[in-house]
């Protein structure tokens, strides 16, 4: 990652800037400011992308002595997480405390060893392993569940995970995110995939075979679908809102996409395979997603008997 693109008020002072032209600037949306005394160039930024740089403007302008750990290192990192934790930015620093708190701080009192810390964007944050350790302490189980797929997908160490949770007996949190280690897999590809895993199971169905390959008549592959269950023939698709928007980028539009999902379906089903399809309000809530797949499963279970 490149280095933030960030100047503090004292720096814009130094060059001769007033007061005034500061904000002025920031009125013409010539310059956003990002945290109380740290400038940006404007541009549109999604959520996590505003909320790396407030991590960054947090660092440089009074917590230098500080490390961005927890949900922000995630966002660094290139995690998934909750959009409500990114109300807050979140700094870990150990020693005496000094200074007020800050609004917008989520200030955490904990030791990191500096072999811990990495530097991402000019930023010293957690590593991808304590940063995933901070999490599944901290984030409801189905998050931290969410972000570890996702570490593990970026290679982040088992071993050195599991290191962290054997060491922390003791720690607030150790017991969920053992239980969070012990359920990751880097197969599932996506947050919406990671959140049906949970949901899925905490029903009473069979647990589905991840990145499931469909095969025809000739050991050819036809589709690999995001659940399989191959005693009844059923593959489950976890399908987000992105996937069907208008992709200029590919020449695509999303009738272009919903065409091309029927025809892989049809191809699915060609091979004597059924296919359900889910999205996040499902994924979420696993009682629905349980009935809706239930009810394929015991359809499909009857099919091949």
């Amino acid at each position: 990652m490149e280095q933030f693109d960030l100047r503090t008020t004292a720096a814009f002072l130094g060059e001769g800037w007033s007061s005034a032209e500061l904000a002025g600037a920031v009125r013409a949306e010539e310059l956003d400011k990002i945290r109380r005394g740290v400038y940006g160039p404007r541009g549109h930024r999604d959520a996590a992308a505003r909320h790396a740089l407030e991590a960054a403007a947090a660092c440089v302008v009074r917590h230098s002595d500080s490390v961005v750990s927890h949900t922000s290192a995630a966002v660094l990192h290139g995690l998934p997480v909750r959009r409500a934790a990114l109300a807050e930015v979140d700094l870990t620093r150990w020693g005496p405390e000094h200074g007020k708190k800050q609004a917008g701080i989520r200030l955490h009192r904990t030791r990191v060893e500096e072999d811990e810390v990495v530097e991402i964007g000019g930023v010293r944050v957690t590593s991808l392993e304590r940063t995933l350790v901070d999490l599944g302490r901290v984030e409801p189980y189905e998050w931290g569940v969410v972000a570890a797929d996702a570490a593990l997908r970026r290679q982040a160490d088992p071993a050195v995970l599991t290191d962290y949770a054997a060491r922390g007996n003791r720690v607030p949190g150790n017991r969920r995110l053992l239980a969070v280690l012990d359920f990751a897999d880097p197969l599932a590809e996506s947050p919406l995939e990671s959140m049906s895993r949970v949901s899925l199971a905490r029903t009473d169905l069979p647990k589905p075979v991840l990145q499931h390959q469909v095969l025809d008549a000739t050991g050819t592959w036809v589709a690999t679908g995001d659940f399989g269950w191959p005693q009844c023939s059923l593959i489950g698709e976890a399908d987000g809102k992105g996937k069907y928007v208008d992709d200029p980028g590919r020449g695509r539009t999303a009738a272009d996409v919903i065409e091309l999902e029927k025809q892989r379906d049809h191809l699915i089903e060609g091979c004597d395979w059924w296919v359900i399809h889910w999205g996040w309000a499902l994924a979420c809530d696993h009682v629905a997603l349980g009935a809706r797949s239930r009810r394929a499963f015991r359809w499909r279970g009857s099919m091949v008997a």
